[in-house]
């Protein structure tokens, strides 16, 4: 397959923009002239799906070489190279044996990317699944994935094969993404930016190749077991300590009733599925487990800047977030201690 950004083409197909539940969509337009650029055969039908962010539509489209996903990048992570450097981080993770979704090529170029009116897509054979379970099995054969994921990006990097510029983490844990926290008042404000200034002081200089968005939505499963991994969007070199304690954070979650409201969410994590997830990791990869010390002290800092990331946070959910934060700091002995065992 080639990889490799090319001058966009010119067209009308315009996206129509944000629906009013906030996800973009797809123009019809816009639909049929980036499914022409491929080999489909008969394309039966085209439904659009609610699947991650919800500034990168994605539809599930139904033709004769079976199902594909077409996803639009969102902005921020659209940047050709950028593109073309992730995909050669999937396709070598592919080869090395880690279950992602295949890129499908263009007609004639078998080319990785479609660029069309300065937006890039993608397509991918679309892989049935079903979301995490939430049980201590699925947590920790997610964190063995993610440590054979690991292992293929050193391989990756030992060959030297990427052709593109490195995207790079700027900071582990940045304090300064207190200031945006929202409409909170000082006292929350102040406390925020002292999670996140204790976490960073557990940040070491030590960068590798990561996924960089490691969460449970980003992993397809089957029963307990993850089956693949997906969204290589912001794939880059950066801490793997911070990615495990983003696993062990997204694994260990506890959410509200539906419908609850986040204030009312409880603070305490899920030990038994972070422990799990440690221990997934630590087995597949024994010889390259961060310290937990380390880990541990970026849990928090990772669970604020996870709420402080969206484009205007919730004050209620930073508030429950920050007790979350809170309550982990307040037992990170206990938790270093189930990690060491």
């Amino acid at each position: 397959m080639t990889v490799r950004p090319t001058p966009s083409s010119p067209t009308a197909a315009r996206s129509p923009g944000p629906a009013s539940d906030g996800r973009e969509r797809f123009s019809r337009r816009e639909l049929d002239e980036v499914l022409s650029k491929y080999e489909l055969g008969e394309v039966r039908s085209v439904r659009e799906v609610p699947l991650g962010t919800p500034a990168s539509p994605k539809a599930v489209v139904d033709c004769a070489r079976g199902q594909l996903l077409l996803k639009r990048r969102a902005r921020g992570v659209d940047a050709p190279e950028m593109v073309a450097f992730a995909h050669e981080v999937l396709l070598g993770c592919q080869q090395r044996g880690v279950c992602v979704p295949p890129l499908v090529g263009t007609r004639g170029d078998n080319n990785s990317m479609v660029q069309i009116d300065d937006r890039i897509y993608e397509l991918f054979v679309y892989i049935e699944g079903s979301p995490d379970p939430r049980t201590p099995a699925s947590a920790g054969l997610a964190g063995a994935l993610l440590a054979e994921l690991h292992k293929a990006m050193d391989a990756l990097t030992g060959e030297a094969s990427t052709r593109w510029t490195v995207p790079v983490e700027a900071t582990v844990i940045d304090p300064a993404r207190a200031d945006r926290a929202g409409a909170v008042d000082a006292e929350i404000r102040a406390s925020v930016r002292g999670v996140l200034e204790r976490a960073a002081a557990h940040a070491s200089g030590e960068r590798a190749l990561v996924h960089g968005d490691w969460h449970p939505g980003n992993l397809v499963f089957r029963g307990d077991e993850p089956v693949a991994v997906c969204d290589f969007d912001n794939a880059r070199s950066g801490s793997r300590a911070r990615e495990v304690a983003q696993g062990l954070v997204q694994f260990s979650l506890r959410r509200g009733a539906p419908g609850e409201p986040p204030e009312k969410w409880p603070a305490e994590a899920d030990l038994d599925r972070l422990a799990a997830h440690w221990r997934g990791y630590r087995r597949a990869r024994p010889d390259g487990t961060p310290r937990p010390q380390a880990v541990v002290g970026l849990l928090p800092g990772v669970l604020m800047e996870e709420v402080l990331g969206a484009a205007t946070p919730d004050p209620r959910v930073v508030w429950m977030v920050l007790r979350k934060a809170q309550w982990v700091e307040d037992r990170a002995d206990e938790i270093a201690g189930m990690l060491n065992v």
